[in-house]
Order: structure tokens, then sequence, then C-alpha cells
């Protein structure tokens, strides 16, 4: 019987330590994986395969014949706060205007209308007949309204379309409404949106896409700084409006930033009682390749006179005139050099208004006689100045009432030297002597026939060379929920210097807003983030005001709250296991007796050995009631390792073994053997140990 309940004991015992392996086990697992959950949530992002710099991606040479042409894409809000704040749905005669007034050929324009998600996707396509474009308006016309605004669900969405399916040779923009902010079901859902925005801001910086924005804040409620700070980061352009009715001068105000176009109108005109007014516009000899002639009111009849008198009536006009909600545009191709004359009819005592809207292929370039940048003091330059009209050069005779002049701008103080061009054949001439050492910008100005138009300037180094840039500055910074998440980057390595050790450093664009960053120094300093990702382009100066654009590139990583719980419930885990690993290991069986003795060599006397047995874990020398001789028995002590020895641990002192310093703990085998461990080098005194396991005696393990 006594057998058999040793033999139970036995089996619970193992049964116990089984379980107790097992939930170990199960505790590792999920620490392992916690750790990586959280791991996931940090990653740090890929860099950018390029520089995100504001113009970097397009073309500065546009193909022949692509003098203003634009891929176009407009992102409209479809949410249903417009019902309200646009109860007439007026901004679709504002894009109708913009639509129509494009020339019939070489641009291509698509669009998106978002609410909650992007319902109405439309490709790029170039929008060369009146068809084409009254189908554009129809289908975004045809959206329903929806319940939220994720702007960067729309943002992301015409960024792609551009990415995917824009004309590689002409500039893209993009011209975003809406009438709110990010507003979405949940904050998830916000934020996710937030991100998408973030991503569709670097990649139009990255790749050069102006995004032109409105905020249709009619009822006040809009926050306008969000779709500001989009049009900032792009290099585009930004209006508020109040009232859905001024949504037709900034979308014309938009379409002649963006396309050059002059403009005249004729103001209010009252039908008199003629029944039909009429007036006059002028077509420059050189560049305009439309006349777009906008007729808003009830009119009944229109017919046109060119210079040598030819007249076209409505219906020769009808293959180009595109109706709209609240206007009339008619298109004249390639007009006439000269004084046109118009004729309204109308219900007498109406109100009309005419404005004529003239599209143009030129524009002015400067070359220069020498194709180096870099020019030692005295050097002179040849610079030339011409007219390009539909990317071909003009005639002589085109440049009769043209004039030139030539600016010079030192880049350190700023101040401009003009100088009178020479008019030729080939257009205007100059020779500029570059006599101090600097940076210097050249621009030339081509005006008359209504045009003002500039050149791209061309830069000089003299007796000096610019700052060269380096690779993109990459920085990720993991947002700590309640912690001050403020960090400083040094912008040094981006940019070098052949001259001066010391730049200068300013912003030159950047996707945040101003209350984000300061900069001090070589030091900008992030304190806030109101986007999930973004970039800045930095300019380098060095002490002659020559410089350069580098990028620094900022990823955030939201490490929330739920991630926070997550790592406190691993530390836990970790802990917990630790310190049952730690109890595991400081609590193994004694698998046998422990005897100790005095042991001092001065005294020759046999001790009697005293014996002590424990269950598992520690057995102090304290329980021997011994002489120790020099050792601590409150701190030195047997320790179990489950198998068949022992170790002995001394603590307070040094201890030796056959003159041995022992900095281990000391191994006793099972065997019997006795161990002499003394407190001196000399081994004159101490104890004598040693440890009889049940397997060597004959008993087993139990």
């Amino acid at each position: 019987m006594p057998q058999r309940i040793a033999r139970t004991a036995t089996a619970a015992k193992a049964v116990g330590e089984r379980s107790f392996r097992s939930l170990i086990g199960a505790l590792v697992a999920l620490m392992m994986v916690a750790v990586c959950l959280i791991a996931q949530a940090a990653i740090a992002p890929a860099a950018l395969a390029d520089d995100a710099q504001p113009g970097g991606g397009q073309n500065a040479q546009n193909a022949q014949n692509s003098t203003n042409r634009f891929n176009v894409v407009f992102a409209t809000d479809g949410s249903g706060s417009l019902k309200s704040t646009d109860k007439d749905n007026l901004r679709y005669p504002a894009i109708s205007r913009f639509v129509a007034l494009l020339a019939q050929n070489g641009n291509k324009v698509g669009g998106d209308v978002f609410g909650e998600n992007v319902p109405l996707k439309q490709n790029l396509a170039e929008l060369n007949s009146v068809q084409s474009k009254q189908d554009f308006i129809t289908k975004i016309k045809s959206v329903q309204g929806q319940d939220w605004t994720n702007i960067g669900a729309g943002l992301q969405t015409a960024v792609d379309m551009l990415d995917q399916q824009k004309d590689p040779n002409l500039p893209s923009v993009i011209v975003l409404l809406s009438d709110g902010n990010t507003d979405m079901p949940n904050d998830d859902a916000k934020q996710q949106s937030l991100a998408t925005k973030a991503q569709a801001i670097e990649n139009a910086r990255k790749n050069g896409y102006k995004i032109y924005t409105v905020s249709l804040n009619a009822n006040g409620k809009a926050d306008s700084n969000e779709l500001k700070q989009i049009a900032s980061a792009t290099g585009g352009e930004f209006r508020e409006v109040t009232k859905a009715s001024d949504l037709q001068d900034v979308y014309s105000l938009y379409y002649s930033l963006l396309f050059n176009a002059n403009t005249d109108g004729s103001g209010d005109i009252v039908i008199p009682d003629s029944g039909t007014a009429e007036g006059t516009f002028d077509v420059a000899k050189v560049g305009v390749e439309e006349a777009n002639i906008l007729v808003s009111g009830n009119v009944t009849d229109y017919s046109f006179t060119d210079p040598s008198g030819k007249q076209m009536s409505r219906d020769t006009l009808a293959g180009t005139t595109f109706v709209g909600d609240s206007f009339t545009s008619v298109k004249i191709t390639q007009p006439a050099a000269g004084q046109w004359k118009y004729s309204i009819s109308g219900v007498p005592g109406d109100h009309v208004r005419i404005d004529i809207v003239r599209n143009t292929n030129v524009a002015a370039a400067l070359k220069a006689g020498s194709k180096k940048n870099e020019i030692v003091t005295g050097d002179s330059v040849d610079f030339t100045a011409a007219l390009d009209e539909a990317g071909k050069g003009v005639t002589a005779a085109k440049y009769d009432g043209f004039t030139g002049t030539l600016n010079i701008t030192d880049a350190k103080g700023g101040k401009a030297e003009t100088e009178k061009m020479t008019a030729g054949d080939k257009g205007f001439t100059a020779k500029h002597k570059f006599a101090k050492k600097g940076s210097y910008t050249v621009q030339a100005v081509i005006s008359g026939e209504g045009y003002d138009l500039k050149t791209t300037t061309l830069q000089y180094e003299v007796g000096n060379s610019a700052p060269k840039p380096g690779a993109t500055i990459e920085k990720t910074v993991k947002l700590w929920p309640f912690m001050n998440n403020s960090t400083k980057i040094d912008l040094k390595p981006g940019a070098t210097d052949r001259e001066d050790k010391t730049l200068t450093y300013k912003v030159k664009s950047t996707a945040f807003l101003p209350s984000d960053y300061e900069l001090k120094g070589s030091d900008l300093t992030m304190k806030n983030y109101s986007l999930s990702e973004g970039s800045f382009t930095i300019q380098a100066t060095d002490s002659e005001g020559a410089s350069c654009t580098f990028n620094v590139h900022i990823k955030t990583v939201n490490i929330g709250l739920l991630t926070l719980i997550g790592i406190g419930a691993a530390i836990v885990i970790a802990l917990l296991v630790i310190g049952i690993g730690t109890w595991l290991a400081l609590n193994k069986r004694f698998m046998g007796d422990c005897y100790m003795r005095e042991y001092n060599s001065s005294n020759f006397e046999y001790r009697e050995e005293v014996k002590r047995t424990k269950g598992r874990g520690r057995l102090p020398f304290l329980v021997f009631n011994i002489n120790t001789n020099g050792f601590n028995p409150g701190k030195c002590y047997f320790q179990a390792s489950g198998k068949d020895y022992v170790t002995v641990v001394i603590k307070g002192g040094p201890a030796y073994v056959s003159g041995q310093l022992q900095k281990e703990p000391i191994r006793v085998d099972g065997y019997g053997s006795e161990v002499t461990i003394t407190s001196d080098p000399e081994g004159t005194k101490g104890v004598t140990v040693r440890f009889t396991s049940l397997k060597h005696s004959g008993g087993g393990y139990q």
C-alpha cells in the first residue's frame, strides 16, 4: 500500500509539472502574439522613391502645339450638405463655363465626385467637341448626394487618374471643390480618410500636380485651413466663397490663371428699344487661337463680324456653341486679327452680359549664347528673347508693337537691374556683363498687344558655385498618447557647398501647416502633425545667395491607446513569464540528502557531520547549526537542481576550493564525495559538504 501511495504521489507531481509547463507555453505564445502586433503597428514606412519636390515630375518643355494645354481633373464634393449650401446647384454652371472655354483640342479632362466614397469617376479624355463637353457635365450632375465628406478619397482618386492617364507632355492640375471638411461616420473612417489625403498630397507634390481648391463656406461651419493647406502644399491656389453665386468668379479666375486667357467684359447691357445691342472687341495679331464669347441672359439671336466685314451667324457657329444652364458660349477658332463686332438681339429692357475670353497659344522664351551657368567675374553673356506661337517662332512682322526688357536680379541683395533689349527679325537681344561676384537670375519680358509675357528664369553663378543637394532626409516619428511628440531634424546633411561650411535654410514649400513646425538655424522642429505624412522642400543658401533645394520627408506612426495597452499587457506577460521561470529555477527538487561539517586545519579533530533534507528550492547553511568559519550562514545555501547534484552558493565573501577562487556556484555531485570550501586562499578554515543522491544511494528517484 505505501508503494502504491508513493507511485500515486509521483504521478500527481508529474501531471502537475506537465500542466505547469503547458501554462508557461501558453503564456509565452500569448506574449509573442502581442509583440508581433506591436511590431506591426510600429513598422517604419518605406522611403519615397524620388524627391518630393513640387514640379519635380513635370516635363519642363511642352510638346509642339501644347502651349497653354493641361491635364485637368475636377474633384467635386457630392455630399448631402450641398443641398443647403448650394441649393440652386450653381457649382455646375461654374464647372460648365470652365469646360466650355477649354480649347477644342489638346487638353485632357477627367473628374470624380466624392461623398462617403467616390460614386463617379470619369477617366481623362480629350474633350474635342461640344457634345463631349456636355456629356462630361451631365455625368457630374447625375450623382446623388451622399451623407459624408471623404476629401481623402476624392483627392487620391484624382491623383491616381493623373498618374495613370495623363499626357506626360502636359502639366497637370486638380480643381477641388468642397463645402466643408473631412467628415466621416466614425473616427476610424475619418483617420483613414485623413491618411489617404496626406498620401495624395505627397504624391501630388512628388509629381508636380498643382491643386486649386475652392471652399464653399456658405454656412460658416467649414474650417477652410484644410483646403488652404492642400493648395499651399502643391503650389496651387485657394479661394473661399460664402455664397454659391460666387463660384463662377472663382472658376473663371482659375481658368485665366492656368491658361493665360485674355479676358474682358462688357458689364451689364440693357437691350435697347430696337431689340439689338451692338459692341466691339479686339483680337491681337499674335497668339489668339480662339475667341470665346460668353453670353449670359436671355437672347433671341446673335452674330459676329470679323475685321474684313465677313459675318458669322448663330447657325454658322452652332457646331462650336456650348449651351449651359445660365449662359451660352460661342467659340470662334483662329479668329482674324483686328476689331470684331457683335450684335445681340433680345427683348427690349432685358439685361444681358457679354464676356470675351481669348484662348492664347503664345509664350516667350529666353535663350543664352553660352550653356554654362558657372562663369567668372567680368564675363558677358548674349541673350535672345523670342515669341513662340503654338510652339513655333513667329514671323518678323508680328514683332511690330512689341518691346523686350531683360531683368537681372542679384540673389544676395534682391536688387534688380533692367536693360532694354534690341528688336530684331527673330526677337529681342541683349548682352550683359556680370561685373561682380554673386548669384544672379535672368528673365526677359516681352510686352505689347495686351500681353506681358515673362520667360522662364536662367541662373548664373559668378565666381561661385551653388550648394549641391543630398538625398532626401527621412524621419519617422512615433506618436505616443499623452506625451510631447515634438522632434528635431538636423538639416545640414541635406546640402553641401564647395566654398561655405555654413548654409542658411528656409522652407520653400511644405505640406504641413505653419503652426506644425519651427525652423531655427539648421534645426527643423516638428511641434504638431496636421498630416500623418508630409514633406518639406528646403532651400539651402550660401553666403553669395546661391541656393539649391532638398527634401525632408516625415512619416508618423500613431501609437494609439489600444497599442499602448497592448504594450503594457506584453510587459506584464513578460514579467510574469520571467517571474515564473525564476520561481521554477529556484524551487527545483532536491533529489537526495545534503551533509555539512565544520572544517578547521588548525584543529585536526573530526567534527560530526550534520544531515539535512528538504523537498525543493534552497537549503541555507543556517539550518545545519554548525560553525561555518567565516561564511555567513544566513546568506549561503544549497540550491536544488532537480537532478543528481546540487550547487552551493556562497554570498557575502570569497570562497575557495583547493586554493582556487570560485566565481560561480560550486557544483557538488551526488556520489557522496566531500568538497571542502574555505573562506581563505590558504585553505585553513571553512566547511566540508557532500550530497548523496537517491539514485546513487540505491533509492532511485521518487
